[in-house]
């Protein structure tokens, strides 16, 4: 994942590479996704990452699930941003 690209566009991309994968018969694990998309992102999504995989059973959690776990994620992070830029601002 880019430092700049948005969670939903990441999660796109991830199912392009998935479904083209596939539509090749290629084999892909469900696991083998999930553990991809929690490698992948960017240092300020690695707490939410490390506690997903702690404390969620990744065989049954639902990758849209965790898609707005991380959009939530995000948006914080983004309202944090905007909160910081205008602290600085006045």
């Amino acid at each position: 994942m880019e430092e700049n690209e948005s969670i939903s566009n990441y999660f796109d991309g991830i199912q392009e590479l998935v479904n083209a994968m596939r539509a090749y018969k290629q084999k892909i694990s469900y696991e083998q996704v999930v553990d991809k998309i929690l490698r992948n992102l960017p240092q300020p999504f690695d707490h939410v990452a490390i506690t997903i995989e702690e404390s969620k059973n990744l065989d049954t959690m639902e990758i849209e699930k965790m898609q707005h776990s991380f959009e939530a994620h995000e948006i914080r992070i983004s309202k944090r941003r905007v909160f910081q830029e205008q602290a600085l601002q006045a």
